[in-house]
């Protein structure tokens, strides 16, 4: 019994000191680049999409779509946004970009498929619903983006310009309200993508829907939650959520640049914390706790395992790239990353929807430079916590031994 008890014991104590080292080492974590035509790719994220390619053809959405009520959709989404910004900054020569292209539009072709809309219900004010509308015009919007107006395919314009007015219609009848996401029910972070691509479509094209997007952001702007002053999590739960108000974060600055730059503030001091030393993004504001539901993920010490992750992008778009930085390293400790014929999977690749969320947080790119000397000190510092960590586990450890021989 003691024989065990002693095995047990120094079992935990030597993956204890294993986890508290390899997370002192990802916290110096850079993504990997590699140099071609001079140009410089991020070979991380390529392993990333090569992991994503492989479960989405193999049928991955399908799965994920009997865990999440628009896991079919949302994953094809993610991956195919993820390639249109991966092949915005990739060389134009590189076959890097054909790769893209092509699952981009097979994507694209998934979420525009019967099995892609019967989650949704067709028979709303906006057909579908504000997610469905809103997520997969903005695929296509994007895509759009990275075409030279004269190279841009018939059918995907008159597709975008279709969908964009669909949205714009709705808003009108529905009097600039939010609109439903389902039929259960209206998520505000929805409804910041369906304007989103309107003020897209306003780039792409001559402006069109400047003024139904005023009207929306006015009625956003009058219900905004009175503790926080931030937008409600949905239309049931009016207080906000660290999942949906990190997603708000990364679009809300193509709508309306001054309000998000008031949102970000509120949301940063509401929802930034630490644990540990380690930053993170709560799922629930400062002074309030709740519990994990499908829409935050994982939910630990009031940490939210969604609003950290998207949060990574919400810092790097509004260039806070020393907050961005240390939350991708946390990720990068956190999340046991493994790389297996040139794939990258994190949690050992049994969450592929995390990983799906990670490369489009992870391709936005972070200015290393600047935040170097930023974190270095603080970088340091944890190190050292850490490495103190580690050798007090291994003294127990070896207390641990010599008491029990």
């Amino acid at each position: 019994m003691l024989i065990t008890l002693k095995a047990i014991c120094s079992f935990f104590l030597l993956i204890l000191m294993f986890l508290l080292i390899h997370l002192s080492i990802r916290l110096y974590y850079k993504p990997d680049f590699v140099i071609s035509n001079n140009h410089a790719y991020n070979q991380d994220i390529i392993q990333q999409l090569n992991f994503l390619k492989k479960e989405i053809h193999s049928g991955k959405a399908e799965e994920l779509q009997q865990i999440f009520p628009e896991g079919f959709v949302f994953f094809n989404v993610i991956y195919g946004l993820t390639w249109c910004e991966f092949i915005n900054k990739t060389e134009i020569n590189s076959p890097l970009i054909e790769e893209g292209f092509t699952e981009i539009d097979w994507a694209i072709k998934q979420v525009n498929s019967q099995k892609g809309k019967e989650a949704f219900n067709k028979n709303l004010t906006l057909e579908y619903g504000a997610f469905y509308q809103g997520w997969t015009t903005l695929l296509l919007g994007k895509k759009l983006s990275l075409v030279n107006q004269n190279q841009r395919r018939t059918i995907d314009i008159e597709s975008f310009q279709l969908k964009c007015e669909k949205i714009a219609n709705a808003y009108s009848t529905n009097e600039f309200s939010y609109l439903s996401s389902y039929s259960s029910g209206t998520w505000q972070a929805d409804n910041i993508i369906c304007l989103a691509t309107l003020a897209l479509y306003d780039k792409l094209f001559a402006p069109k829907y400047q003024k139904v997007i005023r009207k929306c952001m006015n009625y956003v702007e009058s219900d905004l939650d009175a503790n926080t002053g931030l937008i409600p999590h949905s239309v049931d739960e009016k207080s906000p959520r660290g999942s949906s108000q990190s997603l708000i974060n990364v679009f809300l600055p193509e709508i309306d640049s001054i309000l998000a730059r008031q949102v970000y503030i509120k949301y940063k001091k509401h929802f930034l914390d630490r644990r540990l030393g380690l930053v993170a993004i709560r799922e629930f504001p400062k002074g309030h706790a709740g519990v994990s539901d499908i829409d935050s993920g994982p939910v630990i010490w009031n940490v939210g395992g969604v609003a950290s992750i998207v949060g990574i992008k919400a810092m790097a778009v509004h260039k806070d790239f020393r907050i961005a930085r240390s939350l991708r390293n946390n990720i990068e400790g956190l999340g046991f990353p493994i790389i297996i014929n040139q794939q990258k999977k994190y949690f050992f690749g049994t969450f592929p929807m995390a990983d799906a969320f990670i490369a489009w947080a992870n391709v936005m790119q972070i200015d290393e430079q600047q935040t170097l000397s930023e974190t270095n000190n603080r970088a340091t510092f944890i190190l050292i916590t850490f490495s103190i960590n580690a050798i007090v586990v291994s003294l127990l450890y070896l207390f641990w031994i010599r008491k029990m021989n």
